[in-house]
Formats: C-alpha cells, structure tokens, sequence
C-alpha cells in the first residue's frame, strides 16, 4: 500500500478538495479519510515515542485490516470507514485476527461517521473521527 503523509497533498493531486470528494466520490474519499489516519497514527506514534510497529492485515480470502498496531506481542486493530453505520461485514476481519490472536488482541477499533464512542462488540469500539485529537 502507499500512503502520502500530507493528505492535502494527495488531495491536490487528485485535483479535488476533502468537502467535494465526500460529495462525489465517496469510496474515494474513504481512502483519503484512511490515508489521513495513517498520517495521525504516524505523527502520534513519533511524538509520544511509543514505538509502535504499524502494518496491515490481509488474509488469503481477501479480508482486510486497515491498520494493525504492535507493541510488545499485543495488537490494535484499526479501521477506517466512510460511514457511521457499521454492520458485522465490516467486522469480518478484525474478527478474524481477534480469535487467530487470542490474548494478544487487545481490540479492534473501528474509526468511523458515529457520533460517539460506541462499544460494539466484544473488545470491538466505534470511535469518530475527532478521537483521531483527544
């Protein structure tokens, strides 16, 4: 995968802004909405020094996780959705590393379009996007 750490930069290079990209061309904007999450993920993980090993998951059946966040053998699943309602399909594949991993899942994360943190599912929380800075 390839990531730009300056979304605007991305933005410009697609020759939109965020506001007209979440209008037309939602899936696209759901990949400049995962790239912006990486770039905070980044800045966070080098200012506070925590050394944390980010990476992604992928199975042979094609599930995804946007981001998988390692330290020390424990794991972060992270998600990124462009929507605020998340089904169990979204979940397929944080699901899927929580019982490969057993205890060193720690939880999934879904960031998402909700308004509010919402505990999902076992050790499985919704966050909106203004989490990403409190």
């Amino acid at each position: 995968k390839i990531y730009f750490h300056d979304t605007m930069l991305l933005c410009h290079l697609l020759q939109s802004t965020p506001e007209d990209l979440a209008k037309s061309q939602p899936q696209r904007f759901g990949h400049v909405l995962e790239n912006f999450v990486l770039s905070e993920l980044t800045k966070a993980n080098h200012t506070n020094g925590d050394n944390v090993d980010i990476s992604f998951y992928r199975t042979n059946d094609g599930r995804e996780i946007d981001f998988v966040l390692e330290r020390q053998h424990k794991l972060v699943a992270v998600e990124v959705k462009n929507a605020e309602n998340i089904t169990d399909k979204d979940l397929a594949g944080i699901k899927e590393l929580q019982q490969a991993t057993g205890k060193d899942f720690l939880c999934g994360i879904v960031i998402c379009n909700t308004p509010r943190v919402i505990a999902y599912d076992k050790d499985i929380y919704l966050l909106p996007f203004n989490a990403l800075w409190q």
